[in-house]
């Protein structure tokens, strides 16, 4: 019996679309690594470049804090310039006191003060469950809620704008904080190591 040959170029031209998809998702892949969300804005006619932190750690031992998310949102526009600006939802404990209107970013030891642009409280509670699991009659485990409990904590919503000063120094530094106050109660964070070289990759970024 006589083999046929004509698979061949279907073979070929699976393989050719096997490339295709790796390389597609390679490409999303090395996008995913860096942490960069880009979108390109055509009512603004501008392109968009997002980033997102968290933090959790303070460089006091005792903090009202609980959780920091930073979005740092990179936009150029339609004659090319660029500006940063940064959208910041903290969550603090519920006897904490007034997020003060005041932001320093501490550049290698280097004290900058932020002028924010808007600073929003609310409160914020959530409901969690207790559960528990137990065997029925028929040896079946199911698990029932046997307690709530009310969790709740303050949110604090600010933003601000990075000037070129403080993004060229940034792109140059080994250490970057941020400090809040919140009544008696100072609150410092820091980018990682890890975090600030994704930073400069959002300032290198076009």
């Amino acid at each position: 019996m006589r083999k046929s040959y004509n698979s061949f170029p279907k073979i070929a031209s699976l393989n050719y679309y096997v490339v295709i998809f790796l390389t597609l998702i390679l490409l999303q892949s090395c996008d995913a690594l860096t942490g960069i969300t880009v979108e390109n804005d055509v009512v603004k006619s501008s392109k968009r470049m997002k980033m997102v932190f968290s933090y959790v750690y303070t460089q006091e031992r005792h903090s009202p804090l609980q959780e920091i998310k930073q979005t740092v949102l990179k936009e150029f526009n339609a004659e090319n310039e660029t500006t940063y600006s940064v959208y910041e939802v903290l969550l603090m404990d519920k006897d904490t006191h007034p997020l003060n209107k005041e932001l320093y970013v501490i550049i290698d030891g280097e004290v900058n003060q932020i002028q924010l642009k808007s600073l929003e409280s609310e409160d914020d509670t959530s409901l969690s469950e207790k559960k528990k699991d137990i065997l029925t009659a028929d040896s079946t485990k199911v698990s029932v809620v046997t307690n709530y409990s009310l969790n709740s904590r303050k949110k604090f919503k600010i933003s601000y704008m990075l000037n070129n000063e403080l993004i060229e120094k940034m792109k140059n530094s080994n250490e970057v904080k941020f400090r809040y106050y919140a009544g008696p109660d100072m609150i410092t964070t820091k980018l990682n190591s890890l975090n600030l070289s994704r930073f400069k990759k959002l300032i290198a970024a076009s």
